[in-house]
């Protein structure tokens, strides 16, 4: 599966460079065996291809000339080399795929595309090609095993790799095609298919993933990182051009392999940027043949000041015994002892440290956010997880995580936090610095503002007023209860975001900024501009404690889920909870224009549904894509709203509306849902099908007409 990242997502999670651990024994172990073999192949000599040609998902490839050869991995074939001229015809047959596709290939040097009736087509001359998979050529075309050639050697009548591939092989920062070649050979789900394409201009690759958790096929380009970078300068990261599913639709359900139910974090800071951690993990199988645990695991991070920071695992097991592990390129690969059934489960503990706990700008506070800084379940994975955290910092920072705060107690050196979630949760975040926490209680329901560097007791009161009237209302409006007893709002020494992971609200300091605090600073202007709309901005992160972390999101494609109906509930209940009536429906009405403006640049395939499909790397394709979830989103759920205003009356119209969301809340508390799932409660209700107008605005590129 290709893990689609942009260069700014690229640099700011910033995996890791290949690096292979054992826990029990000095040399790699059997997993590292296998994975290497299947990076570093060998080249056997030629074959014939049947027909004259190779399919590759929707892909056709054709020698011109030149010669075609198996790719050994201890004398077995996993792929072909094409050398010499070629061609490729690549067809892209959804149609909800075809628009945004031809705006990512607008971008892309050297490729053209032309419609051709229903299809989008794209053909391209190549001068070689390399192609993964298992099953390409007969297995009697390949030599007999010579008992395992060094890396770089090549077998009788065969060659070495061309330059550009081992370029490609060399500085690619995806792990694949080793990793996925080896899962699905292990799981026991045949297909998967990784094309290294050489052209004049670019490099392209196609990744077609057939096994059940995937089911998609995406076309990409092999883009530089920029020098600059020190962890990642002059390697090549990938670029989506083209994605569509493998003989399904977009919106159709995908399974899951596994998922950790049960996670405990015990971390200690014991001094500067050092950390230890040791994380404990339950886990499920949900389906028979599971023999292997993919994980995204963080080893190597770069700090503000572009110095490189490792974290390592220091040892891993599972069921208490030594496994056998790869940690490489933000990948934890795990593998299991035995297959395990459905509903089987095993305890994986993973002790990891390093000095990653930067402090960003130099602030005194480091903050380990939603990255994978713990074990994550990768794509076939799913984290539905009580957690259990406690984080140990010394004096004079203070610390704060995920959940309930159960116990703060002082320690010989500093203070410990612990806290809980004992609700089905994901992205668990640590924050130590130093603060103070002003602590409201409103009835039960306790919100902690804490305010960084300085004491700010009548801001952290006004925030928490605002938490507590959007809380409320949502509460009301959704019929479901907020899922965490405490909830920690704390100020983030940076300007103009927020981010809300399970019982935490990070909030950039425009939030606590009152006007004559704002004057004091060097550029007022610059506070100024930030604090318009903080208000609408702290509801939104309230509102995403149900949208996704009571109705949960998997699926990039459903993240309209969380971002779109959190930016619409909240100036919703902002309208209800303001006193004046008058000033409550400005603020909506503003926010209505607001969403027309921002929709207005978002130009040709602007899928709200396929947006994180959308690629490029200028300000307005960064813009396009914000303006999908944040304007668009809104603008398509109020314009359901309205339609059913329209045909049912505006009382009815509005009960519906209230249903529909309260119905997709309550009866996906805990679970995760998908946008099939809101069509089918909306047929349910209205008694008519809904599927068409969601092909229209939320598949579809069409922008919807809003009074």
């Amino acid at each position: 599966m290709l893990r689609q990242l942009s260069l700014a997502g690229l640099l700011l999670f910033a995996f890791s460079q290949p690096s292979i651990s054992a826990p029990a024994a000095a040399s790699p172990g059997r997993l590292a065996d296998d994975l290497s073999a299947f990076l570093h192949v060998t080249v056997g000599p030629p074959v014939s291809l049947a027909g004259g040609e190779l399919r590759v998902g929707r892909a056709t490839l054709r020698p011109a000339s030149g010669s075609v050869r198996p790719l050994l991995a201890a004398g077995r074939a996993v792929g072909i080399l094409m050398e010499g001229a070629a061609t490729m015809s690549y067809v892209i047959e959804d149609p909800f795929s075809i628009p945004v596709a031809r705006r990512n290939l607008r971008a892309s040097t050297g490729l053209t595309s032309r419609i051709d009736g229903k299809l989008l087509r794209i053909d391209k001359a190549l001068s070689g090609a390399a192609v993964w998979g298992f099953g390409l050529i007969p297995e009697t075309a390949a030599p007999p095993a010579t008992g395992g050639a060094a890396e770089g050697a090549t077998v009788q009548g065969g060659g070495a790799l061309p330059a550009w591939l081992k370029e490609i092989l060399e500085k690619k920062t995806d792990d694949n095609p080793e990793r996925d070649l080896l899962i699905s050979s292990a799981q026991g789900d045949a297909g998967y298919r990784w094309a290294a394409l050489h052209a004049a201009g670019d490099d392209y690759l196609l990744d077609v993933d057939p096994q059940p958790a995937f089911r998609q096929e995406t076309l990409a380009r092999f883009r530089s990182v920029d020098r600059d970078s020190k962890l990642y300068g002059g390697r090549l990261y990938l670029e989506e051009l083209a994605a569509q599913p493998i003989a399904s639709t977009w919106w159709d359900p995908k399974s899951l392999d596994f998922a950790t139910i049960a996670t405990d974090i015990d971390l200690v800071n014991p001094a500067g940027a050092d950390v230890t951690i040791v994380s404990k993990l339950k886990v499920i199988a949900l389906r028979d043949g599971i023999r292997l645990l993919p994980f995204r695991l963080r080893s190597k991070f770069e700090d503000s000041d572009r110095r490189v920071r490792e974290l390592k695992i220091d040892s891993l097991t599972l069921d208490g015994a030594p496994a056998d592990f790869v940690h490489s390129e933000g990948s934890l690969l795990i593998a299991l002892p035995k297959a395990l059934h459905a509903n089987e489960t095993v305890a994986l503990e993973v002790r990891t440290s390093g000095d990653i706990l930067d402090r960003p700008e130099g602030n005194s506070y480091w903050i380990l956010r939603t990255e994978s800084w713990y074990p994550k379940p990768q794509e076939g994975g799913a984290e539905h997880s009580t957690f259990r955290i406690r984080i140990e910092v010394p004096d004079p920072f203070v610390a704060f995580a995920s959940g309930e705060v159960v116990s703060r107690e002082k320690t010989a050196t500093g203070s410990r936090v612990t806290t809980k979630l004992d609700v089905p949760s994901e992205y668990a975040v640590a924050i130590a610095g130093k603060y103070t926490t002003f602590d409201h209680d409103f009835g039960g329901a306790r919100v902690h503002v804490s305010t960084y560097a300085s004491s700010k007791p009548a801001e952290a009161e006004r925030l928490a007023g605002i938490v507590m009237g959007v809380r409320t209302c949502l509460e009301n409006w959704l019929g479901v209860p907020f899922p965490f007893q405490d909830l920690q709002l704390v100020e983030i020494e940076d300007w103009g975001w927020g981010q809300a992971p399970p019982g935490v609200i990070f909030i950039t300091k425009e939030a606590f900024m009152t006007p004559a605090r704002a004057q004091m600073l060097d550029d007022p202007d610059e506070a100024a501009f930030y604090t318009r709309g903080v208000n609408e901005r702290v509801a939104h992160e309230v509102a995403h404690s149900w949208f996704p972390h009571v109705a949960k999101v998997r699926r990039a494609e459903d993240n309209w889920l969380s971002e779109s109906f959190a930016d619409y509930s909240s100036i919703e209940c902002l309208r209800k909870s303001m006193t004046d009536k008058k000033q409550g429906e400005f603020l909506f009405q503003r926010a209505i224009k607001g969403w027309k403006f921002g929709a207005r640049d978002i130009g040709d395939g602007g899928s709200v549904y396929l947006a994180t499909h959308m690629s490029g790397t200028s300000e307005k394709d960064a813009e396009a894509w914000q303006a999908l979830l944040y304007s668009k989103g809104p603008l398509v759920i109020h314009a359901l709203r309205e339609e059913l205003r329209k045909e049912l009356g505006d009382a009815k119209g509005d009960a519906a509306f209230l249903t529909w969301i309260r119905a997709y809340m309550q009866n996906f508390t805990y679970k995760t849902a998908s946008t099939r799932h809101l069509v089918g409660i909306l047929d349910q209700i209205t008694g008519k099908s809904w599927q068409p107008w969601f092909e229209k605005y939320v598949y579809g590129t069409e922008m919807p007409k809003v009074n």
